[in-house]
């Protein structure tokens, strides 16, 4: 009984003296992994910061592409940028404050003397589709996008869509899409990088003060969505 109880007593002397190298490797294991979790943790943090700012750099590209893609699925075949059969020969983008220039003056010499067929948002839109879709469309079927700049233009929340989804198309198709029409001047430091481009390039058409000149610019005009 004695031997019994002296084995018992030194294996427990002999267990507990390994409880403190026991929690020791018990703790260098959590911190490992510890050290794991937060690794992994930074890991997808670092990686989800990469996709929101792709993702915002790309975000009119992914728009486009989005949208391009359901109009396909409705079974519509975007043209290729060589072709000449379009729907209508230019788009018109313009702000609502415009509106009287585009459809007393634009719609008049365009379309009743010229014979140009354009895109109106308030005449060609299909009632049945979201905005953004009819956008598209309208950009896609046209030859040319016209773009009204003016100050109410870009106070526009859906101009300023219109302008860049033309600018989208111009960089897929590769072709000159985007037509600047300057209605009323605005400050460059108002201006947003696409149309400053266009500044820079000089491929703008503007507005003459004088009505002697208007024939020149209508004639401008026709020949740049032709």
């Amino acid at each position: 009984m004695k031997n019994v109880s002296l084995k018992t007593t030194l294996q427990s002397i002999f267990t507990c003296s390994k409880i403190p190298m026991l929690i020791k490797q018990y703790e260098e294991m959590c911190k490992s992994h510890a050290i794991l979790y937060v690794s992994i943790i930074l890991v997808f943090f670092v990686l989800v910061l990469i996709l929101l700012a792709f993702s915002y750099t790309k975000r009119w590209e992914l728009r486009y592409r989005w949208y391009v893609y359901r109009l396909r699925r409705k079974g519509y075949t975007p043209l290729d940028g060589q072709r000449f059969d379009y729907d209508f020969d230019a788009f018109v983008s313009y702000a609502e404050k415009d509106a009287d220039f585009v459809k007393s003056q634009m719609i008049t010499k365009l379309e009743t003397e010229y014979g140009c067929h354009l895109c109106l948002h308030e005449r060609d839109f299909r009632a049945c589709e979201k905005i953004a879709s009819n956008i598209i469309s309208a950009i896609h079927t046209s030859n040319k996008t016209i773009v009204v700049l003016s100050p109410a233009y870009l106070k526009s929340h859906w101009c300023k869509y219109e302008l860049h989804m033309a600018n989208e198309e111009e960089h897929h198709q590769g072709r000159k899409v985007v037509v600047l029409l300057v209605l009323e001047k605005v400050k460059k430091r108002d201006l947003p990088a696409e149309v400053l481009e266009h500044y820079r390039k000089n491929t703008y058409i503007e507005l003459p003060k004088q009505e002697e000149n208007m024939e020149t610019f209508w004639d401008a005009l026709r020949e740049s969505i032709s």
